[in-house]
């Protein structure tokens, strides 16, 4: 065998060689996969899933008003009972004052169809309670940052978000009429969730904000 044929010969082992040993371009290995999976890497379009996927954000915002006796006329004023809604949805045509009465109008009634009567406490109490639902739920705006080094044995994070109230039509008729029935319920909010990384993936752990 002379040279060149040798030559030849180790080339092509070095070249087979090679070409065992290497991984199709773009394929990670098994081990490098697994790996990514376990990293708890976040992002905030994955934050904003997380968040809008709680009960937290599908909780049905209510306000209470009376109908029947104004009882603010004998100084019985029950807790919790927006006057200033009541007052409102009067001017909007959905109460009716009648002396002392303050009655629900046919207006109110077919709107009082998506409200409830709360018990009462007092059996002998002049006025029916009504709990009228003025937001369906959160609205996310954006997540506006992510707090905490996304290292690959993170576990917990923070997102930081803005998010505000989804009114409902009779919430945004009395918003226009008078902002300072629902002022609460209206502006734009800051929260940030507490997110930790569990065996089967993120989960949100805590609100605050709210």
């Amino acid at each position: 065998m002379n040279n060149r044929s040798a030559l030849t010969i180790l080339s092509l082992a070095a070249l087979l060689t090679f070409t065992g040993c290497s991984k199709p371009n773009g394929v990670a290995p098994a081990n490098e996969s697994a790996k990514s999976e376990r990293s708890g890497s976040m992002s905030r379009a994955k934050a904003a899933s997380l968040i809008q996927a709680t009960n937290d954000f599908k909780l049905v915002g209510t306000q209470k008003i009376e109908a029947g006796e104004d009882t603010r006329q004998n100084d019985v004023d029950p807790p919790v009972v927006n006057r200033a809604l009541q007052d409102t949805l009067e001017k909007l045509g959905y109460l009716e004052k009648q002396g002392t009465q303050n009655n629900l109008t046919a207006k109110g009634t077919e709107a009082a169809k998506g409200w409830s009567k709360q018990e009462r406490e007092v059996p002998s109490f002049p006025a029916d309670t009504w709990v009228v639902p003025v937001a369906t739920g959160r609205e996310l705006i954006e997540v506006t940052g992510i707090t905490g080094d996304q290292g690959p044995q993170q576990s917990s994070l923070t997102a930081e978000f803005t998010w505000r109230w989804k009114l409902t039509p009779l919430a945004k008729e009395v918003v226009t009429a008078n902002p300072a029935a629902l002022a609460e319920w209206a502006p734009v909010r800051n929260g940030q969730a507490a997110l930790r990384l569990y065996d089967d993936g993120w989960r949100v752990v805590q609100f605050t904000g709210f």
